[in-house]
């Protein structure tokens, strides 16, 4: 029996369910935290990023070693990896309205296995 989905508590960010294609007003009514639904969607989680401002991913779940993937890892001048957290310092200078990925996968079993976020610069 799979275990209750993970819950993602985002840090210094904002996060919201995403439209196509995301709009400058959803990061700023977004909320801080998300349910990751136990069963794969067609939508993902939109993560808005504020350059220079660390972004923190806090999962009720473990982290397996080596599941971090980042589409655009050149956006980020620092990244960390925790047991449960993640950690995202973007640079300075990002492209406005520029679109990427960022996906976790979890060592629990727990559904759902993987968490993929899109990422956008407001």
């Amino acid at each position: 029996m799979p275990l209750a989905a993970p819950l993602v508590l985002l840090l210094l960010s904002q996060v919201s369910a995403p439209a196509e294609p995301p709009a400058q007003d959803e990061c700023v009514a977004a909320s801080p935290r998300v349910e990751l639904p136990a069963e794969p969607t067609a939508k993902e989680p939109v993560v808005c990023l504020t350059p220079g401002l660390p972004l923190t991913f806090s999962f009720d779940s473990p982290l397996a070693a080596g599941s971090v993937k980042l589409d655009e890892p050149e956006w980020f001048e620092d990244t960390a990896t925790g047991k449960q957290m993640l950690t995202l310092k973007p640079r300075e200078k990002l492209e406005a309205g520029k679109r990427s990925k960022v996906q976790v996968c979890f060592a629990d079993g727990a559904a759902p296995a993987c968490a993929t976020f899109v990422r956008c610069e407001p």
